[in-house]
């Protein structure tokens, strides 16, 4: 399967509800972003917005539950000021 082009330090949108309903301690609603921290060759070390999930926010993730930040065309949603993203980590 492979890393997908992800790579550590991409912004990535969380996409998939029916892992977050499955697991909603791991997983966020879909549409929340996170920062890659360590890419393995089925899955990805994401780090996701604060309180967006439990513990420290970070879990693996599978790559097709997610996409680049710049690629995304899910629900629209406002982009966040450098200042509110970088308070978010």
């Amino acid at each position: 399967m492979g890393t997908q082009g992800f790579r550590e330090g991409d912004v990535v949108v969380f996409t998939s509800m029916k892992s977050h309903e499955a697991y909603p301690g791991w997983y966020p609603v879909p549409g929340t972003l996170g920062t890659i921290e360590h890419v393995c060759s089925m899955d990805c070390l994401v780090k996701f917005e604060k309180g967006s999930t439990s513990g420290d926010d970070t879990w693996f993730v599978n790559y097709e539950d997610l996409d680049l930040y710049e690629d995304y065309h899910g629900e629209s949603f406002a982009l966040p000021t450098k200042d509110q993203f970088d308070a978010l980590f």
